[in-house]
C-alpha cells in the first residue's frame, strides 16, 4: 500500500506531454508559488516540518479546459554549529517536498474558475551530525502525505491568477533509520486541514 502511495505523485509528471509542441493541442503550463505562514511545532527540530504551513513552488499544467495537473517542489534546511573549549559539533536536517495534485476544473467564467481533486505529497528528510573526535549519524525517513483539496482562481489576465485553496490532509509519518528498537512496531499519522493563498504565472 505504501509502495503505491510513494508512486501515485509520480503518475502525473508521466503523464505530462513532454513535447515542446504541447500547448498547440491545449496544454497550457505556468509557475507560481504559495503564501501561507509557517506552522511551528513544539519539540525538536525534526517536529517543525510538516507537510504544510510552508511555501512551495508550483508548475500549473493546463491541459484542455476540464484537466489540470500541478506538480509542486519545495525545501526545508535547518544546520547548526557548536564549540566549547576544543569540542565541535555540526548537525543538519534537510526536507525535499515533492508533489503533484490532479484536478478537475469547473470553469465559473472567463475570469474565474474553481478546481477540486487530490494531492499527493512525499516528504524526504534526513539528518546528519558529526562530532570532533570521530562520531555521528546519518540518518533519513519518508514521509507520505494524501490531501482532498479544493479551491479556485481568479485571472485579472490572461498570464496572472490568484487564488485560494483549501485541504484535508492524511499524512503518514516514517521513522528515520534505527529510530525503533529492534523488533517493534510503530505507527503515526496525522489528519488537519490545510488553507493556500496561490499566486499563479502562465505562459
Amino acid at each position: 500500500m505504501k509502495t503505491t502511495l510513494i508512486c501515485l505523485p509520480l503518475l502525473a509528471i508521466v503523464l505530462v506531454p513532454p513535447r515542446a509542441g504541447a500547448q498547440d493541442a491545449g496544454a497550457r503550463f505556468g509557475i507560481g508559488v504559495s503564501l501561507n505562514p509557517s506552522v511551528v511545532v513544539a519539540g525538536d527540530i525534526e517536529s517543525f516540518f510538516l507537510p504544510f504551513g510552508l511555501g512551495d513552488v508550483y508548475v500549473p499544467i493546463m491541459i484542455g479546459e476540464r484537466l489540470k495537473l500541478e506538480p509542486q517542489l519545495g525545501l526545508f534546511r535547518f544546520s547548526s554549529k557548536f564549540s566549547d573549549s576544543g569540542f565541535t559539533s555540526e548537525s543538519t536536517f534537510t526536507v525535499w517536498r515533492l508533489g503533484t495534485g490532479i484536478f478537475y476544473r469547473l470553469p465559473a467564467s472567463e475570469s474565474f474558475s474553481a478546481y477540486l481533486g487530490p494531492r499527493f505529497e512525499l516528504l524526504l528528510s534526513s539528518r546528519s551530525a558529526d562530532f570532533s573526535g570521530g562520531g555521528g549519524a546519518d540518518e533519513s525517513k519518508t514521509d507520505v502525505a494524501i490531501g482532498a483539496a479544493l479551491g479556485g482562481e481568479y485571472f485579472f489576465s490572461s498570464h496572472f491568477s490568484l487564488g485560494g485553496e483549501f485541504q484535508l490532509n492524511y499524512v503518514n509519518l516514517g521513522e528515520f533509520d534505527g529510530e525503533a528498537p529492534a523488533g517493534s512496531e510503530s505507527s503515526e499519522t496525522i489528519i488537519s486541514n490545510n488553507g493556500l493563498i496561490l499566486i499563479r504565472w502562465y505562459f
